[in-house]
């Protein structure tokens, strides 16, 4: 009976860990939404894993926080954001989520991707790109 008692509760917190992160993630998803729409580089990166694959324009490639608050705080500042509206968002079997939504800027409109992944317990974004709209 305590055998099984055991596993219950294990089951429990296995499910609940899933449901806390998922949770968290999509309550993450409104922030990063936020900032994005606001042009807020600085919030925006609290999101970033260590080391993220950027690509805006003018830049690509593997950058740690700093870097990527940098070049996104240089992209935002050229580029203030009118407005910014989710396209699709979802999830893979595996587990990462994404966004796919439109930028509207002065000059230009911009598709804008992020892939998130569960690590060490929370969700980071772990690929962020920028790049305009062609129709």
């Amino acid at each position: 009976m305590k055998i099984l008692l055991q596993k219950e509760f294990l089951l429990f917190l296995a499910i609940f860990s899933g449901f806390s992160a998922s949770v968290c993630a999509q309550n993450n998803q409104a922030v990063i939404v936020k900032a994005i729409s606001d042009g807020d580089a600085h919030e925006l990166v609290k999101y970033f894993h260590t080391m993220v694959n950027l690509a805006i324009p003018g830049s690509e490639g593997v950058y740690n926080r700093n870097q990527s608050e940098a070049l996104l705080q240089k992209f935002f500042s050229q580029n203030e954001v009118l407005s910014f509206k989710v396209k699709h968002e979802g999830r893979s079997n595996e587990g990462t989520r994404f966004l796919i939504g439109k930028m509207n800027c002065p000059t230009k409109i911009y598709n804008l991707y992020y892939l998130m992944k569960e690590m060490e317990g929370k969700y980071w974004i772990i690929q962020f790109q920028l790049e305009p709209f062609e129709e």
